[in-house]
C-alpha cells in the first residue's frame, strides 16, 4: 500500500474571495479555473508560510515561485535552476524554501541536496541569506548542517538573517 502524503504536503487551490480551499483541481468550480481569484499552492505548509510572511512583510515584498539560475547553461549542460518558494524583495533579499520532513525518505532528497550544494558553491550570496522552513520541529537536511526551522519560529529566525 503506498505511503500517504502528509497533510501539509498536499497541494491546494485557494479561493481568496470566499476563503475556501480545494485539495484537488477538479473540485475547483470551472468558472474559477485560471482566474486571479484562485491561487495554487504546492503544499498547505507553503500556504501557511505565505500567510505568516504576510503578517511580517507587505504583500508587494513577497515574491512567489521565483526561478533562480544557480549555474548557467553551457555547451554540455542545461542551466541548473531552482524555483524557490519565496524571495523577500528588500535591499538585502531573503530567500525562503519550505520543506516538509517527508523529503528525508523521498527520492527527491538527493536532487534537493545537490541543489543546495550548487547554490552554496555558485551563489553564496543567496545561500547565506537562505532560510529553510518546515512544520513543527527543527531538523537538519541529512548529511549537512543545514537547519530547517519550524514555521512557528519564522519571525525569530528572520531576525538572524
Amino acid at each position: 500500500m503506498p505511503k500517504k502524503k502528509p497533510i501539509d504536503n498536499i497541494p491546494i487551490w485557494y479561493d481568496r474571495e470566499c476563503a475556501i480551499s480545494y485539495t484537488e483541481k477538479k473540485e475547483v468550480p470551472k468558472n474559477l479555473i485560471n482566474t486571479d481569484r484562485i491561487e495554487y499552492w504546492d503544499s498547505l505548509l507553503e500556504f501557511k508560510t505565505y500567510n505568516a510572511l504576510l503578517s511580517i512583510f507587505d504583500k508587494s515584498e513577497i515574491l512567489r515561485q521565483q526561478n533562480l539560475i544557480l549555474f548557467p547553461a553551457c555547451d554540455y549542460f542545461k542551466a541548473w535552476t531552482w524555483n524557490i518558494d519565496f524571495i523577500i524583495n528588500k535591499q538585502n533579499p531573503i530567500y525562503i524554501e519550505v520543506k516538509g520532513k517527508w523529503i528525508i525518505d523521498s527520492p527527491k532528497l538527493n536532487s534537493f541536496w545537490h541543489t543546495l550544494k550548487v547554490c552554496q558553491t555558485q551563489k553564496p550570496d543567496i545561500f547565506d541569506r537562505l532560510l529553510l522552513i518546515g512544520k513543527d520541529e527543527q531538523w537538519k537536511i541529512p548529511a549537512t548542517n543545514i537547519i530547517v526551522y519550524p514555521l512557528k519560529e519564522l519571525r525569530y529566525v528572520l531576525q538572524g538573517i
